[in-house]
C-alpha cells in the first residue's frame, strides 16, 4: 500500500472514530434490534419536535399586523360605545349602526342567532355585552402574541433545524419511510394539486408541508398526521389567514378538507378546501 492509500485510510478511519460521521455510523453493522431501536428513538424526537412546532404554528395564527389591530381596536371602540350609549335615535344612523354590528358578527365569527335572537336592531346589554368579549378576546391573545413574534420565529427556527437531523438519521438508517403509508396517486401529501383556491405543489420536508397557491398571494403551513393522512396547519394570504385541514383519499388521488378564517376580512368566515391531484 503506497503512502497516500496509507492517508486515506487513516484519515477516513479518524474520521469515522473522532467526527462521528452520521454515514460512517450507519455503516457500521446494526442487529435488526439495534436498528429498530434507533428508528423508534429518532421517531420519538420527531413527534416531540412535530408537538412544539404546532403548538408555535398556533401562537403565531394568533398575530395581528399593526393595520389588523388598529382596525380590531377600532371595531371594539365602536361596539363599546353603543354598549355604553344605546342605539342612534337617527333612523338613517340606526341602520348604520346595525349593518356594522352585523358584520362584526361575521368578521369574528359571533353567532348572532344564539346571542341576539331578536337581531341588533333591538338594543340589548347582554347581546352587546357578548360581541364587546369577543371582539376583546381577540385583541389581548393579538397583543401578547406579537410581543412574542420574534421569538416564537427563532424557536421555530431552532426547532425545524433540530428536526431536520433526525429525519436525516431515520432517512440513513433506511427507516424513514417507514413512518409513512404506501403511497399512491400524488405521493401522499407531495406532488401537484388542482385547489379551490388554485394551483399548489407540495414542498414537502419529513413531515412538514410548505406551498403557495394563486388565490390572494396565499401560502400554507402544515403538518402531517402521524398516520399520513390527515394535513392540517395554517393559510397566510393578503387579507386574512386561518387554520385548515386536509384529509386525502385512499387512492391519494384527491384531498377533501376545509378552512376557517381567523383574522382578515374575507367573507364567508369558512368554506370547503378541496384537491385533485395533477402530477406526482
Amino acid at each position: 500500500m503506497n503512502r497516500l492509500a496509507c492517508f486515506l485510510f487513516a484519515f477516513g478511519t479518524l474520521g469515522c472514530l473522532f467526527l462521528i460521521s452520521p454515514v460512517c455510523a450507519i455503516g457500521q453493522d446494526l442487529s435488526g434490534a439495534q436498528r429498530r431501536e434507533r428508528c423508534e428513538n429518532n421517531r420519538r424526537y420527531l413527534a416531540d419536535y412535530d408537538r412544539q412546532l404546532e403548538a408555535i404554528e398556533a401562537k403565531l395564527n394568533l398575530t395581528m399586523s399593526e393595520e389588523e389591530l388598529a382596525r380590531a381596536k377600532a371595531n371594539l371602540s365602536f361596539a363599546l360605545n353603543i354598549l355604553q350609549w344605546g342605539r342612534n335615535e337617527n333612523p338613517a344612523v340606526r341602520e348604520e349602526q346595525v349593518a356594522k354590528l352585523q358584520e362584526l358578527s361575521t368578521l369574528y365569527e359571533f353567532d348572532e342567532q344564539k346571542n341576539c335572537p331578536q337581531g341588533f336592531k333591538t338594543y340589548y346589554y347582554d347581546c352587546m355585552t357578548r360581541l364587546t368579549d369577543v371582539i376583546r378576546r381577540r385583541i389581548e391573545p393579538a397583543k401578547q402574541a406579537n410581543s412574542q413574534r420574534n421569538e416564537l420565529y427563532e424557536k421555530r427556527k431552532q426547532l425545524q433545524t433540530q428536526r431536520a437531523v433526525h429525519q436525516s438519521r431515520l432517512d440513513e438508517l433506511g427507516c424513514g419511510q417507514e413512518s409513512e403509508p404506501a403511497k399512491s396517486g400524488c405521493q401522499g401529501f407531495a406532488g401537484t394539486w388542482k385547489t379551490t383556491f388554485g394551483t399548489m405543489t407540495f414542498d414537502r420536508s419529513g413531515n412538514q408541508i410548505t406551498s403557495s397557491y394563486d388565490f390572494d398571494g396565499g401560502n400554507i403551513r402544515g403538518i402531517i398526521s402521524g398516520n399520513g393522512r390527515t394535513l392540517t396547519g395554517t393559510y397566510t394570504e393578503t387579507s386574512a389567514k386561518g387554520t385548515f385541514t386536509f384529509s386525502l383519499a385512499a387512492d391519494g388521488k384527491s384531498f377533501s378538507g376545509n378552512w376557517n378564517r381567523t383574522s382578515g376580512t374575507r367573507n364567508p368566515p369558512s368554506g370547503v378546501w378541496s384537491g385533485e391531484c395533477t402530477s406526482p
